[in-house]
């Protein structure tokens, strides 16, 4: 029983991980661009506080939604998706 625990607890862990750093990349790339969140809001179709809770970290995306991110920020998909160890 422990071992699964442990092993929720990882998987936990890791998607936490990769929900902050893609918030990091959307934040980063979206202020090298010198897009305003308000901006980026219109483009979207969303509200500044969902936004901020993407940014950091705090809310899970599906794909699509990466994709639509990334068409709004003039990006490849893939440049939202790079972490760094």
């Amino acid at each position: 029983m422990k071992d699964i625990n442990k092993k929720m607890y990882s998987t936990y862990a890791l998607n936490t991980h990769i929900l902050v750093q893609l918030g990091q990349n959307i934040r980063k790339i979206r202020e090298k661009k010198k897009i305003s969140i308000e901006d980026l809001c219109y483009n979207l179709g969303t509200t500044k506080r969902i936004l901020s809770t993407i940014e950091n970290g705090n809310k899970k995306l599906s794909i699509m939604y990466c994709e639509k991110i990334a068409f709004s920020l003039e990006v490849p998909l893939w440049k939202l998706l790079k972490f760094e160890d």
